[in-house]
C-alpha cells in the first residue's frame, strides 16, 4: 500500500455540511486538514437533500398559494410546469458541488477523492495511508431500503429531484419528514399521491394535533394516507408498479419512494477491525467530546449516535465544537443549543424547544390574524409550551411556519418575557406583530 509522507494535523472522511463547517474554521487558523470524499462533494444536504428540497418545495409552495389567491385579484395560473422546475433545480444545484470544492481548496484544504477506511487502527484513502493527528468521520447517512421482494424497483428521494418527468401516480413508503415534503411537491404539481405508513402515528417528534391538520388538509388536496399498513412486496416494471400490502390492498402506481429513514453509513470503512464502536440503527458511538472509542478519532454529524435528530443544524453544531476544542478554544463537554426542525411540506410543520412532561401547553389559532387573511392562510396555529409561566417550547403549522419558528426559538433561547416583547414596536401590520401580540 501506498503511504503519504505528508502528517496533517486533522483529516476529515466525508465533506458534507458536518465536515466544512469544521474543516474550513481549522483550515482558516492555520491547520493542515485533508478531506477525503468517494462521492459527491458536499455531501447530501446542498446536492441531494436540504437545498433541492427547499427550492422545489417553495415553488411547490409559491404555486399552491398563487391558487388561494387567485380570486382576489392574482388570477388564474393555468398549470405547474414540472419541466421549467427541473431545469432551475439542475441550474441551481448541479454547479454547487464544484464550487463548494473550489472554496475547500482556496483555504488550503487538501482534498482527496477516495475511500475513506481504516485497516486495523490505521486511516487508507484508497491504498494510501494517510497520517494525521486527529481524525474525524463525517460519513452521513443514506436511505433505507426495505427488505422486501421487489425492492429494486423503489426509488429514494434521491431519484425523486432528478424526475425528469412527473408521475401520474407516486405512492411514497413511510410517513416521515421525507414522506410529507416529497408528498407536498408532487401532489401540488398534478400527482396523484399515496403514503403507506406501517403504523397510525406518523411525524411523531411533532405535536400530535398538529400532525393531524397537516394530514388532514393533504387529505382535503387529494393525498391518500394508508395508515397501520406494511408494503410487502413490489411487482411490476420501470413504469408501473404495484405495491402489494398487508392489508391486501393493491397500490398502483408509476414511481414508489422509500422513505422509511435513513441509516448511519457505517459499512465498509473498516470500523470493526480498528476499535470504533457503533450501532448499525443509530450509528458511531461518542463521548461528551464527540471521541470514538478510538483515541483521537471522532465522528460528526448524522453519522454518529445522538438523542436529538440528526439534521443539519446539528450537525453544524458538532462541527463548530470540534473546530474550537481542536484549537484549544473550548475545553468543555458538548451540549447542543436549542435545535428548531421543520418538516417542508404545504403547509409547513415546524417546532422549537421543550413539550416534555411537566409543561403546559395552550393551541392557538391564527387564522383570524391580519397576516393569515392577506396570505390567504387556512388552518394555520401554534402551539405553546410554558413551564413556570416561562415560554419554552412552540409548534407552528401554517404556510410559512418554518419562518416564524425561528423568531419564536430567539425568544425561548433569549427567555423573553411579556415584558420584554412590550418594549418592541414591533412593524405593524406584520406576521411578527401579530404573533407576538398573541404571545404576550
Amino acid at each position: 500500500m501506498m503511504k503519504i509522507s505528508e502528517t496533517y494535523d486533522v483529516a476529515i472522511v466525508g465533506s458534507g455540511q458536518a465536515s466544512w463547517n469544521l474543516a474550513i474554521p481549522l483550515a482558516n487558523q492555520g491547520q493542515k486538514v485533508v478531506m477525503l470524499e468517494n462521492d459527491i462533494w458536499g455531501g447530501t444536504c446542498p446536492n441531494r437533500g436540504c437545498d433541492p428540497k427547499k427550492l422545489m418545495s417553495q415553488v411547490a409552495l409559491n404555486y399552491y398559494q398563487a391558487k388561494l389567491q387567485a380570486s382576489k385579484g392574482l388570477g388564474t395560473i393555468s398549470s405547474f410546469d414540472w419541466h421549467a422546475l427541473s431545469k432551475f433545480k439542475h441550474q441551481t444545484i448541479d454547479p454547487l458541488t464544484d464550487q463548494l470544492h473550489d472554496s475547500f481548496r482556496k483555504v488550503g484544504i487538501a482534498t482527496i477523492k477516495a475511500h475513506g477506511h481504516f485497516v486495523g487502527d490505521k486511516l487508507f484513502a484508497n491504498r494510501q495511508e494517510i497520517h494525521a493527528k486527529k481524525i474525524v468521520l463525517a460519513l452521513g447517512r443514506s436511505a433505507v431500503i426495505p427488505n422486501i421482494l421487489g425492492n429494486e424497483l423503489l426509488k429514494t428521494s434521491t431519484d425523486f429531484f432528478d424526475l425528469a418527468e412527473l408521475p401520474k401516480n407516486l405512492t411514497i413508503i413511510g410517513a416521515g419528514y421525507i414522506a410529507f415534503e416529497l408528498a407536498s411537491i408532487a401532489q401540488a404539481a398534478g400527482s396523484n399521491v399515496t403514503i403507506i405508513q406501517h403504523n397510525h402515528r406518523p411525524l411523531k417528534q411533532f405535536p400530535e394535533v398538529l400532525v393531524k391538520d397537516l394530514v388532514k388538509q393533504l387529505e382535503t388536496r387529494g393525498v391518500k394516507f394508508l395508515m397501520d399498513t406494511d408494503v410487502e412486496s413490489i411487482s411490476g416494471d420501470s413504469r408501473h408498479q404495484i405495491a402489494h400490502t398487508s392489508t391486501g390492498s393493491r397500490v398502483e402506481s408509476n414511481v414508489i419512494i422509500a422513505a422509511i429513514g435513513r441509516q448511519p453509513n457505517i459499512h465498509g470503512v473498516g470500523l470493526e477491525e480498528s476499535g470504533i464502536k457503533a450501532d448499525d440503527k443509530k450509528g458511531i458511538i461518542v463521548d461528551e467530546y464527540l471521541q470514538t472509542t478510538l483515541p483521537n478519532v471522532y465522528a460528526t454529524g448524522d453519522v454518529i449516535s445522538k438523542s436529538v435528530p440528526a439534521i443539519t443544524p446539528t450537525a453544524i453544531s458538532e462541527a463548530h465544537y470540534l473546530s474550537q476544542l481542536f484549537t484549544g478554544e473550548e475545553k468543555k463537554p458538548f451540549s447542543y443549543p436549542l435545535i428548531a426542525t421543520a418538516v417542508y411540506g404545504i403547509p409547513r410543520l415546524a417546532m422549537v424547544g421543550d413539550f416534555s412532561e411537566g409543561t403546559n401547553q395552550k393551541e392557538i389559532s391564527l387564522d383570524t390574524l391580519f397576516s393569515s387573511v392577506v396570505s390567504s392562510e387556512i388552518g394555520s396555529k401554534v402551539y405553546l409550551s410554558y413551564k413556570n409561566n416561562k415560554l419554552v417550547g412552540a409548534a407552528m403549522l401554517g404556510l410559512h411556519a418554518d419562518e416564524r419558528i425561528n423568531e419564536l426559538a430567539l425568544l425561548i433561547q433569549k427567555q423573553m418575557t411579556s415584558k420584554d416583547l412590550e418594549k418592541i414596536d414591533f412593524i405593524f401590520p406584520s406576521p411578527q406583530s401579530d404573533l407576538f401580540k398573541l404571545i404576550s
